[in-house]
């Protein structure tokens, strides 16, 4: 008979069950670890810096990309605003470039006297001073209008320099044109008289024939003084007898209307040409009848007359 209060039976000793501390007990922070973590913590969120990110004479931040960015650009639009500027004004003084060749270059004028011409045109308006509001449209048509043997005009503008660049391209020459008057002309393909040959220097030099009008008719410099087609007809007569080799000496517009006279080198004759008929089958015309008639040891005194289509006489 056992009684209340008595002690407890003892459970034997191997067979008592460990606790185990990491299941069964509830876990407990480190008081250590904690206190080092929320230092830790602490000097993130407040900003922390070594002693070397705040050593005198260091930058703490740098300049975001964008704004250097803009630096630059505001930069470089001042120092092209700067040139723009500079560049802008012209001087008074004009650089002549005569755009020239062997058959014109002996009868333009100094390019000093078109350089005189040029800068009085820029004088007269204070807006030819710079390059924005000069009127270059105004300096070729005086050039033009004073000076007939200039066939066009340009002006350039430089970029940064301030004397302005005007480009003379002449009229090429076709013939002398000797009239009934003392005085004689040069033509250019259309029959304008260009200039006196009393202007040129070295008028033999030109190596361009000579065309005698014995019509009366007065002619003016800078205007029409033979019709274009007359100046075409008698370029195409002298280009297809140079290419037979015969050289024609002087090519003559005689009174009668209509005509064309050509003298032929070393011989005592000239030839009669029509010019409302085609050029190129009178010119072939006379070549034919000229070989024709050397053959057959005839040597005509006075003419040949191939004005006629197709038929050739001679005197």
């Amino acid at each position: 008979m056992k009684l209340f209060g008595g002690k407890k039976p003892q459970e034997p000793v191997g067979r008592r069950r460990p606790l185990r501390p990491d299941t069964d007990a509830p876990s407990r922070p480190n008081p250590a670890f904690s206190y080092y973590s929320q230092r830790s913590d602490s000097q993130v969120n407040t900003g922390r810096r070594d002693a070397s990110d705040t050593a005198p004479g260091r930058s703490a931040t740098k300049p975001p990309a964008s704004a250097r960015r803009r630096f630059v650009l505001v930069a470089v639009a001042v120092l092209v605003l700067a040139g723009g500027i500079y560049a802008l004004p012209l001087g008074t003084s004009v650089k002549i470039i005569l755009l020239q060749d062997t058959a014109t270059a002996h009868f333009l004028q100094d390019d000093a006297i078109y350089g005189q011409t040029a800068e009085k045109t820029l004088a007269t308006s204070i807006f030819n001073r710079n390059k924005l509001t000069v009127n270059t449209a105004a300096v070729r048509l005086d050039l033009l209008k004073n000076y007939p043997e200039i066939k066009n005009v340009s002006v350039a503008l430089p970029i940064f320099g301030r004397q302005p660049q005007v480009y003379i391209e002449p009229y090429k020459p076709s013939f002398i044109l000797t009239t009934t008057s003392s005085t004689a002309f040069l033509l250019d393909a259309t029959g304008r008289a260009l200039a006196t040959t009393n202007q040129v220097p070295d008028i033999d030099k030109l190596g361009v024939l000579t065309l005698q009008d014995r019509s009366g008719v007065p002619v003016t410099l800078g205007t029409r003084a033979v019709p274009s087609t007359t100046v075409t007809f008698a370029q195409t007569v002298a280009t297809a007898l140079k290419s037979a080799s015969v050289a024609p000496s002087s090519l003559v517009l005689p009174a009668k209307a209509s005509e064309l006279d050509v003298y032929i080198t070393g011989t005592p004759y000239f030839v009669k040409f029509n010019l409302q008929n085609d050029a190129l089958q009178q010119a072939g015309t006379y070549l034919a009848t000229k070989q024709r008639l050397e053959a057959d040891h005839v040597k005509p005194g006075q003419y040949i007359d191939v004005r006629v289509p197709e038929r050739a006489y001679y005197k």
